[in-house]
């Protein structure tokens, strides 16, 4: 686990039966906070700072991005797909793609996706899911044929704004301002159980 602050990214790791900072792990120092920590499979840290993207890697760190709007006004998320394809979830250009630290695709309103203001972007198994300002969706092999599939008010969800998205078995998970709501994967309508409790924005599976 890595967390990003105003001092940088630092790991936790598991000491005494709780999280403790490993300052000797710490992965770079910087005056700008820093967002979305992710660690990839291989080790390399992935974090943002002032909408670009940065890897940390065997002691040298890459930066991508830098200047060129590529990843909107903010990195929202970061996940890796099976075949090591990195998901940059951003503020206002959709969700990006990188393969060799270069964006090969991109899922925004004009593929299909609800909205550009991506909030979440999980990968599960080879699905990528999807939460916006204006929906959520499913991505079906993002790295080939694409197949997305919706929820929006369409489909009975009250408030397009989705905080952030998961699955559990074969449900799933849509975390709003006005409550959580559940979707069977493969089926219709979006059903949200009460009573509800309070406004929701993550869900942890």
């Amino acid at each position: 686990k890595v967390v990003g602050s105003f001092f940088g990214i630092a790991e936790l790791t598991d000491t005494l039966g709780h999280p403790t900072f490993i300052t000797r792990y710490r992965y770079w120092r910087s005056a700008h906070r820093m967002y979305a920590p992710f660690i990839d499979r291989e080790g390399g840290v992935w974090f943002e700072t002032n909408a670009a993207l940065h890897c940390f890697r065997n002691g040298a760190r890459s930066d991508l991005g830098l200047g060129n709007g590529a990843f909107g006004s903010r990195i929202t998320d970061v996940d890796q797909l099976p075949d090591g394809t990195m998901v940059i979830g951003t503020a206002g250009n959709g969700v990006v793609l990188l393969r060799n630290d270069r964006i090969f695709r991109r899922f925004g309103r004009a593929e299909g996706v609800p909205g550009d203001e991506v909030r979440a972007a999980v990968v599960r198994g080879n699905a990528l899911l999807v939460a916006t300002d204006a929906g959520a969706c499913s991505i079906e092999d993002p790295t080939g044929l694409a197949r997305i599939r919706t929820w929006n008010e369409l489909q009975g969800l009250d408030g397009l704004d989705i905080k952030d998205i998961d699955r559990a078995d074969s449900l799933i998970l849509l975390a709003t301002p006005s409550g959580l709501y559940t979707v069977p994967e493969r089926t219709l309508p979006l059903q949200r159980p009460a009573p509800r409790i309070a406004g929701i924005t993550a869900v942890v599976n």
